[in-house]
């Protein structure tokens, strides 16, 4: 059972390899499931964990992975020749996505909620240059790279973590639990969920944005859309 707070949202959060139970909420596109109407009051909604959804994270067909290439024609020039490098010394999938996530975590990258403002090659610039950034950043540039390595990949945003609630009877998802990561096609396994930030700081994923907040602040404190504002709101 999942009970949801007011989001005057549709979409329905559920675990790796859900079905839905209830009649209120369907699966959509992308593996997402959406409640029939925006959940502009608390909704609350059952989901069954099946082994037909897992099969279906290994059953996409070449077609439907395309999408998961494309780039835009120009930018970021460093960053493609370095994906290049990968795929002509790799030939394994795999092995490129191990080489990246090594890197993340051997070199001075740095999880921060203070990252510097980036130019247009915003990615060569994270990746070889200023090496700082927070999930969405380190997500973004490793799907790129992956991409123009020839390996199908997208950005997955949600929840990581939460807090118990009621004698551990249910678990409390809070805007501060947000969090940004990837997920590869990997030939044999399907869609593999890949976490550079992980990789850079095992710290934040263990402790949470909460307290990465209160050590160093944010970007966002003076902004309305700031995680601060909304503290003790559910997800």
């Amino acid at each position: 059972d999942v009970l949801m707070e007011p989001t005057s949202q549709t979409w329905a959060f559920a675990l790796e390899g859900s079905e839905a139970v209830s009649d209120n909420v369907k699966r959509a596109e992308q593996g997402l499931f959406r409640f029939n109407r925006p959940a502009d009051s608390p909704v609350r909604y059952r989901m069954a964990l099946t082994e037909a959804g897992q099969r279906d994270r290994v059953s996409a067909m070449p077609d439907d992975l395309s999408r998961y290439l494309q780039l835009p024609r120009t930018g970021n020039p460093r960053a493609r020749a370095f994906a290049e490098e990968l795929a002509g010394q790799y030939p394994e999938p795999g092995a490129i996505v191990h080489h990246l996530l090594d890197r993340f975590r051997q070199q001075e990258y740095f999880y921060t909620l203070r990252p510097p403002a980036m130019p247009d090659d915003g990615i060569d610039t994270l990746l070889f240059d200023e090496k700082r950034g927070f999930c969405a950043h380190y997500a973004g540039a490793m799907t790129f790279v992956l991409r123009a390595a020839g390996i199908p990949a997208r950005v997955v945003v949600g929840y990581q973590g939460g807090a118990p609630g009621a004698g551990d009877e249910y678990l409390i998802v809070r805007q501060y639990d947000a969090h940004a990561w990837v997920e590869a096609w990997i030939p044999g396994a399907g869609w593999t969920r890949l976490d550079p930030t992980a990789a850079i700081s095992p710290e934040r994923i263990e402790s949470g944005l909460r307290e990465a907040m209160r050590e160093e602040g944010s970007f966002l404190e003076n902004d309305w859309t700031s995680p601060q504002r909304y503290a003790d709101m559910a997800a």
